[in-house]
């Protein structure tokens, strides 16, 4: 499914705790969008909830945006992890 400069889809695993797990999750930025002049959303965030819904597939988060009538969006994320990287110790002498 695509969205405006977004593109997410879902990605399914099995957790021996709670069974088969699906999240939708954004798969492309398009460079130059909103989205990524903001920088706020990266590839592999997890969607799970917009406007205080919970979101199950792309599907239900299409549904739910074409809905949304005021222009203003409100998304649960939880961030992929990004591990950054350490200024470097090393000195020259």
């Amino acid at each position: 499914m695509r969205l405006e400069g977004i593109t997410v889809g879902y990605q399914e695993y099995s957790s021996p705790e709670y069974g088969t797990i699906k999240e939708v999750v954004v798969k492309r930025i398009m460079i130059g969008s909103i989205i990524d002049q903001q920088g706020l959303v990266h590839e592999n965030d997890v969607i799970r909830e917009v406007n205080g819904t919970p979101i199950a597939s792309a599907e239900a988060l299409q549904a739910l945006l074409k809905k949304t009538t005021s222009g203003q969006v409100t998304m649960k994320i939880i961030p992929v992890f990004r591990q950054k990287q350490m200024p470097s110790q090393v000195r020259t002498i």
